[in-house]
């Protein structure tokens, strides 16, 4: 690797002391939140580098976008196994 080159992981670090401005705006339960949002990019890492053109905030997005549909679809599991599962056909979930 070429000394100059970052490493993935280290472009995702950069990337976030970018946001860090935007993070200090945010109210403290919002900051809370925009955390553990960038926490998901580091989860889902090496699928990441996987990419054939990594940029940075794309990959954030992607890791973010799995980490929630995962979130939701076990939401909507637990609705299912309280006995919500009219509501969610009627509203075309499932």
């Amino acid at each position: 690797m070429n000394p100059r080159m970052l490493s993935f992981s280290q472009m995702i670090e950069q990337e976030r002391r970018r946001r860090v401005p935007f993070r200090r705006a945010l109210s403290k339960d919002d900051q809370k939140a925009f955390d553990r949002m960038l926490a998901c990019a580091t989860h889902q890492l090496q699928a990441e580098v996987q990419l054939g053109r990594p940029w940075t905030f794309e990959a954030q997005l992607m890791a973010v976008l799995f980490a929630h549909e995962k979130r939701v679809e076990e939401i909507l599991k637990r609705i299912v196994s309280l006995g919500g599962r009219q509501y969610i056909e009627h509203k075309g979930e499932l």
